[in-house]
């Protein structure tokens, strides 16, 4: 196993926890250098404009311009912090599988029923990059390389995972499920 999977038990359940793809070098660069970069320019071409214009600088532009910088600004933070600490927690049980996304204690938990969970396998994403869903799974906040169906639908969880992580997760957990569905 990867250093950033780990299996355990919790409360008599497997419990297999995927930790974070820290990027320290890259991430700290993009937070610090580019948030930076883009509020410097937000206010240097806002007041820039003004002053062209024969104006003091300000006014409801450079507010709004800078609001939506901060906002873009506190994105990346996310980002960011979520790529240095966030994990995912998948814990087969008796009749339910959950996948819960969370960073320091908080996140969302999606369950799925286990007698429903179908064709558990290693997956890349093979959607449209420039699409909203392509850029989450881009910088590592949606999807995921390990797919299964249920309900009707493929759901995903092991994000920003190698071909090979995602394949020991798959082969960890296939037996356990196949376990599982035969005590139901």
């Amino acid at each position: 196993m990867s250093g950033r999977i780990a299996f355990g038990t919790r409360n008599g359940n497997l419990e297999l926890i995927v930790g974070p793809r820290r990027h320290w070098r890259s991430g700290t660069f993009l937070l610090v250098g580019g948030g930076t970069v883009l509020l410097v320019l937000a206010v240097g071409v806002t007041v820039f404009a003004d002053v062209l214009r024969g104006r003091l600088p300000g006014g409801p532009f450079i507010g709004l311009w800078l609001i939506f910088w901060f906002g873009a600004f506190l994105f990346f933070t996310y980002v960011w912090v979520w790529t240095g600490w966030g994990r995912e927690i998948v814990t087969p049980a008796a009749d339910l599988l959950t996948v819960r996304r969370e960073l320091f204690g908080l996140g969302r938990t999606d369950t799925f029923l286990t007698a429903d969970i179908r064709n558990l396998r290693a997956a890349g994403f093979f959607g449209d990059p420039w699409a909203w869903t392509g850029q989450l799974h881009f910088l590592g906040l949606a999807g995921g390389n390990v797919a299964f169906d249920s309900a009707g639908s493929v759901h995903r969880f092991g994000i920003l995972l190698s071909e090979d992580e995602a394949r020991q997760i798959v082969e960890k957990l296939t037996p356990y499920l196949r376990a599982l569905k035969a005590r139901a």
